[in-house]
């Protein structure tokens, strides 16, 4: 029985036809669907964690530049959000959303164990084979290692 659908969604146009995908299979299955946005950490957080950041007037500077952009960042998350919530809700399927902070693939697993997730609807990547081989991809790596089924949609190209 599929009772709880994550949607990870990443700003893209693509990660919206999942949702229609996940709105749709809720309405089967009178499930309810979770709204996933994972933040990566910003290059100030990693710069300011690294040994080289230099003394603690630097190190203040990070701070507050990073705090200015995490509060900008997280102000348009949020709106995004409830945005995509209310299409949700619209559709007359209960929903809601989460975000977390950190990689994308262990956040997208980490919130299936805590939200006790039954489905996750996604999207495939688009790049390319050459670029997915060196890189990686959350979806190839969810594909893997998830604990619970996986829906992916291909992009179609025109």
């Amino acid at each position: 029985m599929i009772e709880k659908i994550l949607v990870p969604m990443d700003g893209s146009r693509r990660s919206s036809k999942a949702l229609a995908y996940a709105i749709d299979a809720a309405r089967c299955f009178n499930g309810s669907i979770v709204i996933l946005r994972v933040v990566p950490l910003s290059m100030l957080e990693m710069a300011w964690n690294s040994p080289s950041s230099g003394g603690p007037i630097i190190r203040q500077d990070f701070l507050k530049e990073a705090d200015r952009r995490d509060k900008k960042t997280m102000t348009r998350i949020r709106k995004y959000l409830r945005d995509k919530l209310k299409i949700v809700s619209d559709e007359g399927i209960e929903g809601s959303f989460r975000v977390m902070i950190g990689d994308p693939a262990g956040s997208i697993k980490q919130c299936c164990q805590e939200e006790n997730i039954d489905l996750v609807v996604m999207n495939a990547n688009n790049r390319g084979w050459l670029k997915r081989a060196i890189m990686g991809s959350v979806t190839d790596e969810i594909l893997r290692t998830s604990s619970v089924p996986v829906l992916v949609l291909r992009s179609g190209r025109k």
